[in-house]
Formats: C-alpha cells, structure tokens, sequence
C-alpha cells in the first residue's frame, strides 16, 4: 500500500525542473513517512484510498509552499488539488501564456471560507452584506459577489441571528443580489450550500431562501425553499424550466422563529438537501444546468415589490462552496461555523487532537480530516469545556443531535 501511496505522490510533487530534483526527494520522504503512519494500519481498499487522496492533497499543498521553494516550471501543481495550470510558449519567441483551469474540484477545503472552493461566503457582520471570503477561485476581484439592496430595506438583526452577533432580517418584501457572472454561469459545477435561516411568518407562500436561476425566458439554475403555510423545506434544480426537486422535510419552517441549519448539495449527478446536521439521505438524480441567463444570484426573492412573497424572518452566515462535502464536514460547520471563529468561543473554536483521548475519549472523535495547530485532527461531534483543556465558553451553537454520533469522513 505503501508503495502505490508513493507512485501517485511521484505524480503530483513538482518535478519537472533540474533545482527542484533534491527536494522533491524530501517531499515523497515526508509523505511516505505520513502515508505509511496514518494509512498503513487500513486494510480495506476503499477506506485506504480515501485516506491516501487526503494526505496526498495535504502533502501537495505542503510542498508547494513550504519544502519545494517556488521555481518557474512548465507544469505547476495547484496548492488545493484539481487539473495544474499549464504554460504553453507561443510561437515567434514571445512571452508564454498561462491557461488557469477552471475551479470546481469538489475537494474538502484547506482553509474554510478562503480557500479556492469557496464561492463566496456571507456573514452580516458588523453591518454588511459584503462577500468576506477572500477566495479568488470564482469572483475575482472578491467584490463581485457582494449582495446589494435589489428591493425592500436593510435591515441587521443583533438580536436574533445564529452566527457572530448579527443576521439579516427579511420582512417579506426584500431581496439582497448580485448580478455578477461568477455566481452564475461561471459557478460551480458540483457544489454545497449551507445558511441558517429562520421563519417568523406563513404568510408568504414559498419563501425563496437562494435563488439562482434564470427568471427571463427558459429557466436554468437552483433554488432553495419553504412552505410559508407548512414549514416544508425543500431545493431543486431546473432545466428547461422543469423542476426536478428533492423530498420535502416536513413542519420546520414553522414561523416559531426557530432556527435551522440548512444544507443543500449538488454531487454533479445527485442532489441532496438536508436540515439540521441529518445525513443526505434521500438522492435525486438530475442533470444541473447553471442560471445561464442575467437574472441576478439573490437571497429572499420576491414575484413583485410589496406582494410579501419574499422570506419573513432571518438568515445568518451563507456558504456556497464547490467542495462536496461529508455529514461530518457539514457537522463541523453547523457546530463552529464555516471559518471556527464567529461566536460561542473566547479563544480558538474547534479543539485540536491527535487521538481520541485529545477529545474526551470518545471513540472516533479525533478525525484527522482536520489537521491543525500542530496536530493531526480535531475533535468532532462534541466540543471540549474548559476543564477538558478546551477554549474557555466555547460551546456550540446547537444541540448536535446526530452530529454528536461517531462519524465517519
């Protein structure tokens, strides 16, 4: 097993250039060294795979920015994983040009929020509706995805939000949007979207949460809803202006003002919605089409100023990544936030571990998908109290229900 871990490294650490030779050396050292320590013990193939992809991707980045000092190549491996940019000569002896693939890898990401999976990422803090991811992966500059005002009024609410210590408030007859091609067209092939979100009103019908597809002419794109009258949540795709949508979860948009962690996810073949930290667990197969027309990416869409169909009520900290991600991954965000440093915590949110015991002792509860502060996981599904060595008044967000179970990646 060792050796294959070492055949696929041999790939993908930078090797093309006669300086990089010795380090390269060092790198597939380390990483066989990480490989053998942290996979050699799994016998099943699948679990072993998985666990070699991830140490690889660790691996790659680590030695792109740290072991291997940076040299012009004709091939250069990405920091997060997916297709290397290429450097083609033109011809006439010119300065060669460079062709930057798409993103789109759906990678777990390295540094949550920031990283090149991240779309963009919507806090409401201090006032604003601003994009404060600082990826490039897809709105480059940044600014193109902030949300403006598309009708209705803005308005914070420091009271009642899930995240930090503000959310927006909708008042059924506002929209925040954005018109830029990165969240639309240009988005994300396969994709997860997380938001917290509450209902204080049944009065509008279908409250849109997300809605990014095209209103002019034939509709292409996403949306992610509620039953104002039921509290039945669900999310669809469209294609042609046909609706292909995942099973309804019944009675939790109720407008008790109650708060629910949202998830919705698209694999590239399947769509997926869940609420609360539950697994995906009902699949539908569809094909997705992007919102292909002008019609802007908004948050809380209203048919027509002053009819009350938009969202009543309020959501708090808004996520579009191109990374598939896990139950457990999704845990992690439900638990601390997509970044681990808006509220509950004084100091660091997530505690670092190296086995189980670094969490309590509970069984599988260190998961080294998240390295970290020197260690090799971070503990999942339950959050250490300051007597345990964890963060002092770090507590999390919600009861984890089935996040508090024994997960795997």
């Amino acid at each position: 097993m060792l050796a294959a871990g070492l055949a696929v490294l041999s790939v993908n650490v930078p090797a093309t250039h006669a300086a990089l030779r010795a380090t390269r050396a060092q790198c597939v050292a380390a990483c066989g060294d990480a490989i053998a320590t942290d996979c050699g013990r799994i016998t099943r193939r699948a679990h072993f795979v998985r666990c070699r992809r991830r140490l690889l991707n660790r691996c790659r980045h680590l030695s792109t920015a740290t072991v291997c000092p940076a040299t012009p190549t004709t091939t250069t491996p990405p920091a997060e994983g997916g297709a290397p940019t290429t450097t083609t000569p033109p011809a006439g002896g010119d300065a060669p040009t460079t062709t930057t693939p798409p993103a789109g890898r759906g990678e777990p990401p390295v540094n949550w929020g920031n990283d090149s999976s991240t779309v963009a990422l919507w806090t409401f803090e201090g006032g604003s509706t601003k994009n404060v991811s600082t990826s490039t992966g897809y709105c480059n500059p940044t600014s193109q995805a902030d949300l403006s005002l598309y009708n209705g009024t803005i308005a914070f609410d420091t009271v009642n939000h899930r995240e930090g210590a503000a959310s927006f408030s909708f008042d059924g007859n506002t929209t925040l949007a954005a018109d830029a091609d990165c969240l639309r067209q240009n988005g994300p092939p396969q994709w997860t979207l997380t938001l917290w979100a509450r209902s204080t009103s049944s009065s509008a019908p279908f409250p849109m949460l997300v809605l990014d597809r095209n209103e002019t002419g034939a509709r292409y794109g996403f949306f992610v809803t509620y039953v104002g009258a039921t509290g039945q949540t669900y999310a669809c795709l469209d294609t042609n202006s046909v609706d292909t949508c995942s099973s309804l979860i019944d009675n939790v948009f109720t407008p008790d003002g109650s708060w629910h962690f949202s998830a919705t996810q698209y694999t590239g073949t399947q769509l997926n919605h869940a609420l609360d930290g539950a697994a995906f667990s009902d699949p539908v197969t569809v094909g997705f089409t992007p919102n292909s027309g002008t019609y802007p990416f908004q948050l809380s869409h209203v048919v027509a100023p002053g009819t009350g169909t938009g969202v009543i009520g309020n959501e708090d900290e808004v996520w579009w990544t191109d990374a598939v991600l896990t139950q457990q991954q999704l845990c992690r965000v439900r638990s601390v936030g997509v970044q681990g440093t808006l509220g509950w915590c004084a100091g660091r949110a997530w505690a670092h571990c190296n086995t189980d015991t670094g969490c309590g002792g509970r069984a599988g509860a260190c998961n080294t998908d998240f390295p970290g502060g020197g260690k090799r996981g971070t503990c999942v599904g339950n959050l250490l109290t300051a007597a345990q060595g964890g963060p002092g008044g770090c507590n999390t967000v919600a009861a984890l229900g089935t996040c508090n179970a024994v997960l795997t990646p």
